[in-house]
């Protein structure tokens, strides 16, 4: 099978860092599986300094390997992205998001043109922010949490809080059916 070399770049956002202490510089690891054909996945801290402060942005995955195409070295190298994060979340106890590709393309020397791909994140929707009444929120807040002298029932404010939880969930709920569901839940049988 004639295999030509190409470069897969993902991103992911993780709870766990390769960097010993969070002030280091970035850490680089490099990991080569022998499969046939081979494949190389260097990860490395994608920090950024925001005020002079650094904060950890997660992990850039960089694979090398060989693909019949492009479209094979990318479902191939995304692979590879997800056993090594999969591998770094179970050493450092804790989550990682998918690996995202944010860039493809063939590596093999002498080569005068090469296949490329590139994918942008989506960004974020923003909305107007809904303004919370004055008058709104001391209506709720007086006679719950801080009610007239001797007629406080702790289970009821416990059920109180429990079912404007849940609303909340409801409201941060984008698919219509799943809030309607969630407000649905609040109703006595």
């Amino acid at each position: 099978m004639n295999h030509r070399l190409f470069r897969l770049v993902c991103f992911a956002d993780t709870h766990f860092r390769l960097m010993e202490r969070p002030g280091d510089a970035s850490a680089r690891w490099t990991f080569n599986f022998n499969e046939e054909p081979p494949a190389t996945v260097r990860v490395r801290d994608v920090v950024v300094t925001e005020d002079e402060i650094p904060w950890h942005r997660g992990l850039e995955l960089e694979v090398d390997l060989a693909a019949a195409d492009l479209q094979e070295a990318i479902s191939s190298g995304v692979r590879w992205a997800e056993t090594t994060l999969t591998l770094l979340a179970a050493a450092g106890r804790a989550p990682a998001s998918p690996a995202e590709p944010h860039a493809a393309y063939e590596i093999t020397p002498g080569v005068r043109e090469r296949e490329f791909a590139q994918w942008y994140a989506d960004l974020p929707i923003l909305l107007g922010k809904t303004p919370v009444v004055q008058d709104a929120f001391a209506a709720l807040f007086n006679p719950i949490l801080a009610g007239p002298p001797g007629t406080d029932d702790w289970r009821l404010t416990q059920r109180l809080m429990l079912s404007l939880s849940w609303h909340r969930l409801a409201m941060s709920e984008t698919d219509s059916l799943t809030r309607f569901l969630i407000l649905c839940s609040l109703l006595k049988p």
